[in-house]
């Protein structure tokens, strides 16, 4: 039955482009706010392609082409994983991709949010919580 306020958005990947080992089809049943298979679906065909790719042995090309930015898009990067380090090793590793903020006392991060790993725009800020090496970091806000 057809219903002009509900949607299926959906968005199909494949890879490698010129050799297809997995292809991955993606549908998603009146997603709620945008209702864009490029917005909603797509991200968690790249997800699955994260993780299945390497599982089947295609590892990342080092050639590809970059993606071109258009003027006020900003590029997309990992999370790195900050728990464990002091924070002079921070303002040493980190490069111009993030923004920290930081709160608590302490040398060491306890905690950090963004997870490691989570892809977010360039700049983004990460939240860092620095308490004394060996202390155990606050529980996040919500959890039990």
């Amino acid at each position: 039955m057809y219903s002009a306020s509900e949607h299926i958005v959906s968005f199909i990947g494949f890879a490698p482009a010129d050799d297809p080992q997995l292809i991955v089809y993606v549908a998603v049943d009146n997603p709620q706010g945008i209702q864009f298979g490029g917005v909603v679906a797509a991200p968690i065909v790249r997800n699955i392609m994260a993780d299945a790719l390497p599982y089947l042995g295609v590892e990342p090309r080092k050639d590809q082409i970059g993606k071109e930015y258009k003027l006020g898009e900003l590029p997309m990067v990992n999370v790195p994983n900050l728990v464990g380090k002091s924070v002079s090793d921070l303002y040493e590793d980190m490069n111009m991709n993030f923004q920290l903020s930081a709160s608590g006392k302490g040398d060491t991060v306890l905690r950090q949010a963004p997870e490691a790993g989570q892809r977010v725009q360039k700049g983004s800020v990460i939240r860092i919580y620095l308490g004394s090496d060996g202390e155990r970091a606050p529980a996040s806000e919500g959890a039990d």
